[in-house]
């Protein structure tokens, strides 16, 4: 677990909570290392916003609410496997010390279907591409927790759609959720780019326009899983 230099933050009970960056504000820091300008109030207050929203299983809206009343903590950098999929987390947390941090737990995201367990993050590719996000990678990138040139080649992706709308899959085992009541649209991001709208139909009887089935199933290219 790495942190991007902010203090424990209380973001309870709010939508659209603004993040500062007093760091990048003191360094005279104002545009991103590849010259992508910050947003900025009066003279040097750099800032983003957050917001929290339930994951998107295909093409269902995202759906929008306050963060929950124990939303107190701190943003840290979760790295995974592979890189590409790491992303900035929010963990509940008393205060900044190693032993509360440890103690904490991952802010976790609205269930869209029961039982249904996602931490709320902000993903690698999103910050690589969004504007707002923009003091965040600044950060990450003056805190050598991901490498330039790894954003650089991350850059050169259309990942911005790809992300909002849809949640990727960042390799051919990772588990998905599918609505049995309709087709699911995929989408691939790996090292090679982003890949977009492969239509999984396995579940349809003969008819090309019914769906025979309700209910919601965990399913990888390796093996399907009911839920």
């Amino acid at each position: 677990m790495a942190d991007v230099g902010q203090r424990t933050i209380d973001i309870r009970n709010r939508k659209h909570p603004l993040i500062s960056f007093p760091l990048l504000g003191a360094n005279g820091q104002h545009q991103t290392a590849f010259g992508d300008p910050f947003r900025v109030k009066e003279s040097s207050y750099i800032y983003s916003y957050i917001d929290y929203k339930s994951a998107s299983l295909d093409s269902d809206p995202l759906h929008e609410f306050k963060f929950p009343p124990w939303a107190v903590g701190v943003l840290y950098y979760h790295r995974s496997t592979p890189e590409i999929s790491s992303s900035i987390r929010f963990r509940i947390c008393d205060d900044v010390r190693p032993p509360s941090v440890d103690a904490g737990q991952d802010l976790m995201l609205p269930p869209t279907y029961p039982g249904e367990k996602l931490p709320w993050e902000i993903p690698l590719g999103l910050i690589t591409s969004a504007k707002r996000y923009r003091p965040f990678l600044q950060t990450l990138l003056n805190d050598r927790l991901v490498d330039h040139a790894l954003i650089e080649h991350l850059r050169s992706f259309n990942i911005k759609h790809l992300i909002r709308d849809k949640l990727p899959l960042y390799t051919i085992d990772q588990p998905f959720v599918v609505d049995l009541s309709k087709a699911r649209s995929l989408n691939f991001m790996t090292m090679k780019g982003c890949h977009f709208g492969f239509i999984l139909q396995a579940w349809r009887d003969r008819s090309p326009h019914r769906q025979p089935f309700t209910g919601e199933s965990l399913y990888s290219f390796s093996s399907p899983c009911t839920i």
